[in-house]
């Protein structure tokens, strides 16, 4: 009488559930990795068109305010002029730079009048902290005054710092007739009268800072790289010296420059934008504006983005796990109820009723349980008759247990239509080798049930893989080489079966140890499953198959075989097969039916 334990199918529900689960979450995680990347750099441009934007605005504004200047500026070359002019009239006439300058700036109290010899130094002026002062270090500026006694006229620079305090100043140049001297006026531009004409170059930025919460400071230097705009302790800001090379070469390029540094304990953008004065001539005619943007809303923009598509990655794979493991109920509840059938009758208990609600295979295939558990209940009432109808009794109880194991094969090919026959044919080919290698009648007996049965796994893998088109992606093969270990488990329990679990189990392994599921190699593997592997490889190249319309031709495969004897076929089994097949062994259809 059978012996079968109670089949645990619920880990079959889990394991479905968790399949889902992973591969939902996969997907998901691809599709919420493909966002995440598309929204951060739709966020990235925007912020790089943000800086376009701020930093054509501030040129603008830069601008507006450099006109305002130059309006204050004309007025001070107009005084200007005719002071220098007295100025080099008295050198002139006494020959001699030995004179007092105050008298002629005496109604100027914010002007200074300077000396400046060819050696480029100041050696007279109004103001005593000036004297000495040499400009030999500033090439720019020392061209400049080349310039102006080649010119041998008047000449206006720009707006200036000056160089001992840095205060907001405006120089004209008159150079001597003789060109061995030129005399210059500083005049003090009041910060008050530039704050009633708008924005000047100490404050322009505010309203853009105010405005824009992702730029952090904003300011004008000189071509020195001194800033128009003090701190608190009333000194000048200066470019920072890791600073210092891109600001020259937005200098010298007059193109804008991006480098990133840490401000304010934070890594920062640091842009350096060139801007031409106004009709500028000398040695600031290009001024500098340093623009310092924070990505603090940019960070936080893409971590609300990455936490949005974590969020909605867990939901689906949750949800798709939640389903999975809900359906997996109609395909366990009818196994479990013919599996509790048959645990029935293994007890002696043949009054079995099993209520399979489905409409499919597997209500034929309780209804052939219960059929076969009222056989065997009807042979034993007539067990006393005749010994020789019990042994018929019993040879249809096997065959019953045959029948029920097609009808449980049916069920599988009923999912991949070109499969169908597939595995009887696998059996009348596995049979036929066994028989030729002289296999035992219970060998035989395991062998039936073993090739028959091969592709049972294939129950739990989705119908979308099996009849897939094409060749399998990674995550695709990999589910199908599950399904070994899948038929394997559903056997479990099933001792009568118990032998030909194990070809289930290996029928995908080879000879050289690169089969699935374990890896196993030479003797590892079983002779019965090895027989198998070979009926099944020769079957599924004659076959059609969802990746393979054409046909392969019997020699065709007879030369596969032969060339994978050794390393995927075990070399005798060939062997044998092919001495059958050449004897006229191979009579099936191999059609999609």
């Amino acid at each position: 009488m059978l012996s079968l334990s109670r089949p645990s199918l619920y880990p079959f529900k889990l394991k479905l559930g968790l399949l889902l689960f992973s591969v939902v979450l996969l997907m998901s995680g691809l599709m919420g990795a493909f966002q995440y990347f598309f929204v951060k750099h739709l966020l990235e441009d925007n912020f790089r068109q943000n800086r376009r934007m701020i930093e054509e605005r501030i040129r603008n504004t830069v601008a507006d305010a450099d006109r305002m200047n130059l309006l204050v500026e004309r007025p001070m070359e107009e005084e200007a002029r005719p002071i220098l002019e007295a100025v080099r009239s008295h050198y002139s006439s006494t020959g001699g730079i030995g004179f007092d300058l105050q008298p002629f700036i005496a109604d100027k109290p914010d002007m200074d009048l300077y000396i400046i010899d060819r050696s480029y130094t100041v050696i007279a002026s109004t103001n005593p902290g000036d004297i000495g002062l040499n400009f030999k270090p500033y090439s720019d500026f020392t061209r400049y005054l080349d310039g102006v006694v080649r010119e041998g006229g008047f000449a206006g620079s720009r707006i200036s710092l000056s160089l001992n305090k840095s205060n907001l100043t405006k120089f004209c140049y008159l150079p001597s007739g003789d060109g061995q001297y030129i005399f210059e006026t500083g005049t003090l531009i009041d910060p008050r009268l530039l704050m009633l004409k708008t924005s000047t170059f100490d404050n322009f930025e505010t309203a853009v800072v105010q405005e824009n919460p992702f730029i952090d400071r904003v300011i004008l230097y000189d071509y020195l790289g001194v800033s128009y705009k003090k701190d608190g302790n009333g000194l000048n800001y200066r470019v920072e010296g890791t600073h210092l090379p891109a600001f020259a070469q937005a200098k010298d390029t007059l193109e804008t420059v991006e480098t990133e540094a840490v401000y304010g304990g934070k890594k920062a953008i640091h842009q350096y934008v060139p801007y031409r004065l106004v009709n500028a001539s000398g040695s600031n005619e290009i001024n500098v504006i340093e623009i310092i943007y924070n990505e603090d809303s940019l960070r936080q923009s893409l971590l609300r983005n990455l936490l949005v598509s974590t969020i909605l990655v867990l939901a689906a794979a949750c949800i798709a796990g939640s389903y999975g493991f809900y359906r997996s109920r109609a395909i366990t509840k009818p196994i479990q109820a013919i599996a509790s059938g048959i645990q029935k009758i293994s007890r002696g208990d043949y009054e079995v009723s099993l209520d399979i609600r489905s409409n499919d295979e597997f209500a034929l295939l309780g209804r052939k349980v219960e059929q076969m558990a009222g056989e065997i209940r009807e042979l034993l009432e007539e067990r006393g008759r005749i010994q020789h109808e019990l042994e018929n009794s019993l040879r249809e109880n096997q065959s019953s247990y045959f029948e029920t194991v097609r009808a449980l094969v049916n069920a599988i090919e009923v999912k991949d239509a070109y499969t169908r026959g597939h595995c009887e044919r696998v059996m009348d080919y596995s049979l036929a080798i066994g028989r030729a290698m002289n296999l035992s009648r219970q060998e035989l007996h395991d062998l039936r049930f073993g090739s028959i049965l091969h592709d049972i796994g294939k129950i739990g893998i989705p119908e979308h893989i099996l009849n897939n088109q094409g060749s399998f992606g990674p995550e695709e093969f990999e589910m199908m080489k599950r399904h070994p270990a899948i038929g394997d488990k559903l056997l479990e329990g099933l001792h009568f079966l118990d032998n030909s679990r194990k070809i289930v189990h290996e029928h995908h392994e080879r000879v050289d140890g690169t089969g699935y599921p374990r890896g196993l190699k030479g003797s590892e593997i079983g002779l019965l499953s090895k027989i198998v592997s070979v009926a099944d490889a020769y079957d599924a190249m004659t076959s059609v198959r969802p990746y393979r319309k054409k046909v392969m031709s019997p020699e065709d495969a007879v030369r596969e075989l032969e060339r994978q004897s050794g390393t995927q076929f075990d070399a005798r089994v060939v062997q044998v097969f092919v001495m059958l097949l050449a004897g006229g062994q191979d009579q099936h259809n191999h059609g999609a039916g």
